[in-house]
């Protein structure tokens, strides 16, 4: 029996398979580390090769104390007494520890700043694997790489995450430092290995964009986050004035006038797998906000590509002078595109100074037990509907659905159009469907289990002034099946109850299907479908309930 792999299982094994394959949790080892060796002396020069790496480019050793260069005019060297200089040169070293599967790796390294000399602002710390330099480089997440001051070292740290399957599994990993620009240092490389992590709450760098402290309107975020377009935007915070007392986390917010950024996190995209996203956004007291503005996930290293489909949304927009918590769930269903790539949150600054805080991600795996989740399953994305537009309105399909009637769409109380004008409440929320033939249908992120009872329900509805017809062009149905195929593969219900609603009101539908040990379709993905064959049935809050059942239990129906 096929199973359908999750990435905890996968990460469950992971410290085996490192120490199986020759890998290492934990700590790695890099030689000669903080360039003691060889020893320098005064009549050493600076183009000294460390010992284990190999060098190109102007770039070379010095030691403190050295006359001249670094050696004089800085103060202290983090580890030892030597350290790495460069004029746009750099260094690397093949280890002896090969690329691992579903791991992250977390390389650090102490940058330094001469004061009569500039910092190289290409510098960069880069992993990657085989025996040549700036090759088969693997993408760098969660990067803090801050300008050091002058006369003074800060600490890098870059992390890089490997999927289930990474390019180059099992080749030798390389350090490449990349030192160009004006003479930056460089001292203590140090690289470790740990699981990744794919579920839970997932670590966004700077959530609250506290770092570094903000000096100007248009200072950048730059630890974690990388800006992408636009040129008007940065950091601002409390201490500027009374306008951003909406910020709520600390003492700063993101904001931007059409410009936007982007972080890849330390975990790869799932299959299976719950996404939500949130994040605080703030209005000004002098402005609106950003009507068009943003917060989404995708995958990959490019700011606005590879996004995934939102689920469900709740992203009302703030006051002025407040802020409001916006949520975004999105689903990967069991062979995700972009499977095992790094994944990525994107903030859309667009439209007149939106404002972003406390920016959080957590994924949870799906379940084959208890309330299957199906995705909007009371219609209430998109929103709002507009009350006379048949693009967006009244024929609008339902997020995360698909519907196979051109008559038919969803309806809003209050519309003064439709449906909306015939109806005096809806079972959850605000929205539901319409239909004159055709019906929705989705397949959802959970698959057909054996020894299974499954309860269908939905709320049917008929208006004030049509009432329900139960067969026009055909039976109105609440349907179970498998696979992503519409009006196939369907299970036999074992017992049904559909009452007709009357004018004006709504009806709760049951469907109920149980699945013996061995069923047709097993671990094939559900899918649930409303056949709407008549003169506008409604339907709305679309349920579906999954409880295990001991082999050759006696079924009673309730």
């Amino acid at each position: 029996m096929r199973k359908h792999r999750t990435c905890d299982m996968i990460v469950a094994g992971i410290v085996w398979l490192l120490a199986a394959s020759g890998g290492q949790a934990g700590a790695i080892s890099i030689l000669n580390p903080s360039f003691e060796s060889p020893a320098m002396t005064s009549a050493s020069g600076t183009y000294l090769t460390p010992t284990s790496w190999s060098k190109g480019g102007e770039c070379g050793m010095w030691f403190l104390g050295q006359a001249g260069g670094p050696g004089i005019n800085m103060t202290s060297v983090p580890d030892g007494n030597q350290a790495l200089w460069s004029n746009g040169g750099y260094f690397y070293q093949v280890l002896d520890t090969s690329l691992q599967a579903n791991t992250l790796y977390t390389m650090t390294i102490h940058a330094g700043k001469r004061s009569d000399v500039g910092f190289g602002s290409s510098a960069s710390i880069r992993l990657g694997y085989g025996s040549v330099y700036g090759t088969n480089v693997l993408t760098a997440v969660a990067v803090r790489c801050p300008t050091p001051l002058s006369r003074a070292w800060t600490n890098w740290s870059v992390k890089f995450v490997t999927g289930t399957n990474p390019a180059g599994l099992g080749q030798p990993l390389r350090v490449d430092l990349n030192m160009g620009g004006s003479q930056p240092l460089f001292d203590n490389v140090q690289l470790t290995a740990d699981p990744v992590t794919n579920t839970g709450t997932l670590m966004i760098d700077n959530p609250s964009f506290e770092e570094p402290v903000s000096t100007s309107v248009n200072m950048r975020p730059s630890i974690g986050w990388t800006w992408a377009v636009g040129i008007d935007g940065g950091v601002a915070n409390t201490n500027m004035g009374s306008i951003y007392s909406a910020i709520r986390d600390g003492s700063q917010a993101l904001w931007g006038n059409n410009s936007g950024l982007y972080q890849i996190i330390a975990a790869t995209l799932c299959p299976n797998m719950v996404y939500t996203l949130t994040a605080r956004v703030c209005a000004r007291t002098d402005q609106g906000f950003g009507t068009t503005a943003s917060v989404k996930l995708g995958y990959g290293s490019s700011y606005g590509s590879n996004l995934l489909t939102q689920a469900t949304t709740d992203c009302a927009i703030p006051a002025l002078g407040t802020s409001s918590i916006w949520k975004i769930v999105f689903v990967s269903g069991a062979t995700p595109a972009g499977l095992d790539e790094p994944l990525r949150v994107d903030i859309n600054l667009s439209g007149v100074q939106p404002y972003f805080d406390s920016v959080a991600l957590t994924a949870e795996p799906v379940s084959n037990e208890g309330n299957l989740l199906i995705i909007n399953g009371s219609f209430e994305s998109p929103t709002p509907l507009a009350n006379a537009d048949n693009a967006y309105g009244l024929r609008a399909t339902p997020a995360l659905w698909t519907k196979t009637g051109a008559e038919s769409g969803m309806f809003a109380l209050g519309m003064t159009v439709g449906t909306g004008d015939h109806v005096a409440s809806v079972p959850d929320g605000s929205q539901g469907i319409w239909a004159n033939g055709g019906a929705f249908y989705q397949t959802i992120p959970a698959t057909l289990q054996a020894n299974m009872r499954y309860t269908l329900t939905a709320y049917a509805g008929a208006r004030d002034d049509l009432g329900f017809k139960t067969a026009v062009y055909g039976p109105v149905t609440i349907n179970l099946g498998y696979g992503n195929t519409y009006g196939v593969n369907y299970l036999t219900p074992v017992s049904t109850n559909f009452p007709t609603p009357g004018y004006g009101q709504w009806k709760l539908w049951t469907a109920k299907y149980v699945t013996g040990s061995s069923p047709v379709g097993l671990e094939q993905p559900l899918r649930v479908e409303l056949n709407t064959a008549a003169v506008q049935p409604l339907f709305d809050h679309v349920q579906l309930l999954a409880e295990r059942i001991a082999p050759g239990t006696a079924i009673v129906l309730r």
